[in-house]
């Protein structure tokens, strides 16, 4: 009896040491105030500290440039509305007419049953919502705007 308590004091303190070294992936090194853990930046060869510039979902500028100028067709455009109503799961709607503006394209949400319109929606030619698509030229150009104005100091 006295030893089984030994061997479960001593296996609990184990586990308990151990444990956050055993689920370390290397990457999460140290626990902050709130009991995140920090994550290191690491590069293309894991030396922490040299990375390169990463958007939000961890592409790079360019691709992120290239999928901004991307221009889709009409039938691609319906083909993307189409997934994003079966991703959504509501299966009582399909995509009406899509129609091209000079922007982009006008994509109407309608009934499955009765062909009602539930919804319009503005796209730019590159398939991202209007308002955002907006949002991300001005962004740019204030973005542009400020790199000119530093080297011309």
């Amino acid at each position: 009896m006295k030893r089984t308590m030994i061997i479960a004091a001593v296996l609990a303190a184990t586990t308990a040491v151990a444990a956050p070294v055993i689920a370390s992936d290397g990457e999460h090194q140290m626990k902050g105030e709130r009991g995140e853990r920090a994550h290191y930046m690491k590069g293309e060869r894991g030396e922490r500290g040299k990375h390169q510039m990463k958007g939000k979902r961890g592409h790079d500028r360019a691709q992120m440039q290239q999928r901004f100028d991307r221009e889709f067709s009409q039938e691609e455009i319906q083909t993307l509305a189409e997934a994003r109503l079966i991703m959504k799961g509501n299966d009582n709607l399909q995509i009406g007419a899509v129609e091209p503006t000079a922007e982009g394209y006008t994509i109407s949400i309608v009934t499955k049953a009765e062909g009602a319109l539930v919804e319009t929606r503005e796209v730019a030619r590159n398939g991202m919502p209007m308002e955002r698509y907006t949002k991300a030229l001005e962004h740019k150009a204030k973005r542009e705007a400020r790199k000119a104005e530093k080297s011309g100091q």
